[in-house]
């Protein structure tokens, strides 16, 4: 990527401009423009022709120019936000400590909610408890503090804390895996925890498994609606466990022999509005394949409201493939493919780099930084995306390539850092269930033996 290349195709051009946009790259044109970095300021001028402009190059990229070209925007949610990531990464938050090291942020919040104080509590903290808190906690408090989380009812696998809205329970997770030598795990079994049943109670599904459970709900009587699904507690983490796999609700269901035509709701099409929302939930993932096998009635109202498929996806922000394959010739046609599905897939792909970093973490194995670990999970999603199989889904395909891939450069960091490791030992990662492999995890042994 940092290769000078005298003639730049327009997805070489894209790669690299999504490239250093994950890098954290100050993609402002006085800064591109400079001479810091002679092959940034080639980029931008072969952009700057080939797509009518600097902005409209981020555009096509999936990236919104305002980012760069304005100040850091602030709104009463954002200031929450930031705050809650400081609190659950065990940073201070303290008035004296915000004002030397996040002053925009402290600004931010006077602005907001009057006061730092009134802006502690606007996220559910207790202001003077944060006062008093000591930084480091000893490991006979943080052994307290365990007991007390688990007499909540708070599920203690590494998981469920990170996937939950507990913001105590995420700092307390940091706080043990920074001060126990071999992490979350040791500091469960001194409070009295025994970590591999508490794995075994947290239900994980593989494939097959998930397709029983579904076909169950349906002999029950129960609507396969997504909506419905998700609604319902009790089903909801199934919902949960296939969009991990698998781009929407209804690509699962028609892969188990299950008719996902009864479950569709008739929509109204809101003059074509409707339609374009319709589009978007059904393929979050960003390709957009097999509409009229998928819903007849769909694919009429686009011929209706849109007169053609491809004018629908673009207008939904969306990527058309009439096989699902992403082609060099699709890439040469609509370079704005990749900027599409990279910000479609951000957040798809951030959840693998939480689950690999933070189940390191959790058991104190040497890893890259997490943001390092994202920088690598987006570039090998981007590279990847060409070798998709026409008839796979996007994101059960990207699942375990990503996956193994990160493995492979923890491996590689753990042995340059001459550090024991145990990246062999996939079952750390929740990718084996109850001793029945996870199909990521067949997929993971065929490309890396361990």
């Amino acid at each position: 990527m940092e290769q000078y290349l005298r003639k730049h195709t327009n997805e070489e051009l894209i790669k690299a401009i999504i490239s250093y946009s994950i890098k954290g790259t100050n993609l402002n044109t006085s800064f591109v423009k400079s001479k810091r970095n002679k092959n940034l300021r080639r980029i931008y001028y072969a952009a700057d022709r080939r797509f009518g402009g600097w902005r409209n190059a981020l555009r096509v990229c999936g990236i919104e120019p305002q980012k760069y070209f304005q100040k850091e925007e602030w709104a009463k949610e954002k200031v929450r936000q930031k705050v809650r990531g400081l609190y659950e990464n065990d940073s201070s938050l303290h008035s004296s400590f915000m004002m030397k090291t996040h002053n925009p942020l402290y600004k931010a919040g006077l602005r907001y909610f009057g006061s730092w104080e009134q802006t502690i509590k606007s996220v559910g903290l207790d202001y003077n408890e944060i006062s008093k808190q000591k930084q480091v906690l000893s490991i006979e408090e943080i052994i307290t503090e365990i007991k007390k989380l688990a007499e909540t009812g708070q599920a203690l696998d590494y998981s469920s804390i990170i996937e939950s809205g507990n913001i105590h329970a995420k700092r307390l997770f940091q706080r043990a895996s920074n001060r126990f030598d071999y992490g979350w795990e040791e500091a469960l079994a001194e409070a009295g925890f025994d970590y591999d049943e508490i794995r075994r109670k947290r239900k994980k599904y593989g494939l097959i498994e998930l397709g029983e459970k579904v076909k169950e709900l349906e002999n029950k009587g129960v609507s396969l609606n997504a909506s419905s699904i998700m609604s319902n507690p009790d089903t909801a983490k199934l919902h949960h466990a296939v969009s991990r796999r698998f781009s929407t609700w209804y690509d699962f269901l028609d892969k188990f022999n299950i008719d996902s035509s009864k479950y569709r709701k008739k929509t109204d099409w809101k003059k074509g509005e409707g339609v374009l929302e319709t589009l978007r939930e059904m393929f979050p993932s960003g390709i957009m394949t097999g509409i009229r096998g998928k819903d007849y009635n769909l694919a009429a109202a686009i011929c209706k409201y849109f007169k053609s498929v491809e004018i629908a996806a673009e207008k939904a922000e969306l990527v058309y493939s009439r096989g699902g394959k992403i082609s060099k010739e699709l890439l040469e046609r609509k370079p704005e493919t990749l900027g599409i599905l990279y910000k479609n897939n951000e957040q798809f792909v951030q959840d693998i780099v939480n689950q690999v970093y933070y189940g390191a973490i959790g058991r104190r194995i040497p890893t890259i930084d997490k943001d390092d670990l994202k920088q690598e999970a987006s570039i090998i999603f981007i590279n990847s995306l060409k070798e998709k199989p026409g008839k796979k889904d996007l994101r059960e395909y990207m699942r375990p390539l990503i996956i193994s891939r990160l493995f492979k450069i923890n491996r590689k960091y753990a042995r340059k850092s001459r550090k024991e490791h145990l990246w062999g030992d996939s079952i750390y990662f929740d990718l084996v269930v109850g001793g029945v492999e996870d199909e990521s995890l067949k997929q993971l042994k065929e490309k890396f033996p361990w």
